[in-house]
């Protein structure tokens, strides 16, 4: 099963035979074979929100489908909402509990990217990198041989209200004083961030790369991390 991606989330029950409505954050367009590749869903998983102070403890579902139904067009036509009905869900009862958690399913139901399109769940994970040489020593520990230079991953996106901020634990080997201590914040603006690329089949994970530009910006967040912490 390839790597699954959230495409929506649990609104609440529908009717009295374990029907669920779901929201999809991305509008589905009036194309036959995007409405077919979804409407034929085999598997699908639920999991807690991650803002949920509760998700921790709480387990992943993985339901079987038994219908699909692609409903709520806009005036557009676009698809914003599907029903499901899932094997083992007969009551109202027992989809309460789930309301508010995220769908996910393997990505490839969900809608094809074009050349530079990336979706945002697919962030996470990710690669932070500059391209510029922190110093003098092209040789130091986190440069890549693509001459690109590691500073850490994504662990996570967060809503930040004027922007999606990235949870990003730093390079251990570039920056060895951060430990595993919290893990910084960036936002994923155009001014701290360029350049986001899908990295080619034949490479390591992760799949994609996202350049920052403002080299100084990370330090001082990195920097203010460590101070925080003597």
């Amino acid at each position: 099963m390839l790597p699954s991606i959230c495409i929506g989330t649990i609104v609440k029950s529908h009717k009295t035979d374990g029907w669920f409505l779901c929201r999809l954050f991305n509008p589905l367009a009036p194309d036959e074979h995007d409405r077919h590749r979804l409407s034929s869903l085999a598997q699908v998983e639920i999991r807690p929100p991650q803002r949920n102070k509760q998700s921790h403890t709480q387990v992943p579902l993985t339901l079987e489908p038994e219908n699909v139904q692609l409903i709520s067009r806009d005036r557009l036509g676009e698809t914003t909402n599907i029903l499901l009905k899932c094997k083992g869900w007969e009551q109202p009862e027992q989809i309460r509990p789930y309301h508010g958690w995220e769908l996910w399913v393997s990505r490839e139901y969900a809608t094809p990217c074009q050349e530079g399109e990336f979706l945002y769940c697919e962030l996470s994970g990710a690669a932070l990198y500059t391209s510029n040489n922190p110093d003098d020593n092209p040789d130091k520990t986190g440069a890549q041989k693509t001459g690109k230079y590691l500073l850490g991953h994504v662990t996570k996106l967060l809503e930040g209200g004027a922007q999606l901020l990235l949870e990003v634990q730093p390079n251990p080997e570039r920056y060895p004083s951060t430990g595993k201590r919290q893990p910084l914040y960036l936002p994923f603006h155009n001014s701290v961030i360029g350049r986001v690329q899908r990295n080619a089949p034949e490479e390591a994970p992760p799949d994609l790369s996202i350049e920052v530009t403002d080299l100084d910006y990370f330090e001082a967040l990195l920097n203010s991390l460590v101070l925080q912490d003597r």
